[in-house]
C-alpha cells in the first residue's frame, strides 16, 4: 500500500549566476532533474547520479556527459576526478535542489568538494511538504508483518517525523539510492533493519519476496 509521505510543489525554474566557463549541470534526484528538463537544458555538461536520476535522463532521450553510483558525494567526487583528466577546463556548477535538501549535511559534504572544480551555484527548484493526514494513515497501516520502501530522503524525513510511538519494526527496508538508505539509517530507531539499497520496482518486490 502506497502512504504519501511528501507532496511536492515546483517552483519557477532560476536564473543562474553568469560566472564564466561551462556550466555543469549537476542532478541528484528526478525532481530535479525533471525540473530541468521542463525548463530546457541549454548546453550545459550533464552529472548526474546512477541509477535512478540518469534512467529518467536516459529514457528523456537526454545525454548524460558523466554519471556515478553512491549517492551525490560520490558523484560529486567523480566530478572532480573527471574535471582534472580534463585538464581543469573553466567550468561551473549548477545543482538544483529542493528546500530540504539544501540544508542537509550531505549537500554540504558534496558543496566542498564541487567548489574545487568551480563556482557553485546551488538553487531550490522543488518544495518539500508533509502531508496533514500522514500521521493518522500511518497508524491504520503500519501492522506487522510488514516493510517499507523509500525514494527520497525527504520522504524518510517525513515518515520518521510522523511515526507512531510503539510501532512494529518492519521485516525489510528498502531504499531507492544511496542517499535515501543513508538518511534512512541515521533516523530509524534501534532494532529496526538496516536499509538495503533497491533500484527499480521489480527489484523491489522480488527483495520482499525473499527470505529474512
Amino acid at each position: 500500500m502506497a502512504v504519501p509521505c511528501i507532496s511536492c510543489v515546483t517552483k519557477p525554474w532560476p536564473e543562474w549566476s553568469p560566472y564564466p566557463g561551462r556550466p555543469v549541470m549537476f542532478l541528484t534526484s528526478r525532481r530535479a532533474a525533471q525540473a530541468w528538463l521542463d525548463a530546457g537544458p541549454r548546453g550545459e555538461l550533464v552529472a548526474a547520479v546512477a541509477p535512478s536520476t540518469t534512467e529518467l535522463l536516459d529514457a528523456s532521450q537526454c545525454a548524460v556527459d558523466l554519471s556515478a553510483p553512491g549517492g551525490t558525494v560520490a558523484l560529486a567526487n567523480a566530478l572532480l576526478t573527471w574535471w582534472k583528466k580534463l585538464g581543469q577546463p573553466r567550468w561551473h556548477v549548477r545543482y538544483p535542489t529542493s528546500d530540504r535538501g539544501v540544508s542537509s549535511a550531505e549537500q554540504a559534504a558534496a558543496a566542498d568538494v564541487l567548489v574545487r572544480v568551480g563556482p557553485v551555484d546551488r538553487r531550490v527548484v522543488y518544495e518539500t511538504r508533509t502531508p496533514d493526514e500522514l500521521s493518522s494513515s500511518l497508524a491504520a497501516t503500519l501492522r506487522a508483518p510488514w516493510a517499507v520502501s523509500f525514494a527520497s530522503p525527504s520522504a524518510v524525513e517525513s515518515f520518521f517525523g510522523r511515526l507512531p510511538a510503539g510501532a512494529p519494526a518492519p521485516e525489510h527496508v528498502l531504499c531507492f539510492g544511496s542517499s535515501t538508505a543513508s538518511a534512512c539509517n541515521s533516523r530509524q530507531p534501534a532494532g529496526w533493519p538496516a536499509a538495503r539499497l533497491t533500484t527499480t520496482v521489480i527489484e523491489t518486490i522480488a527483495s520482499l519476496k525473499e527470505p529474512s
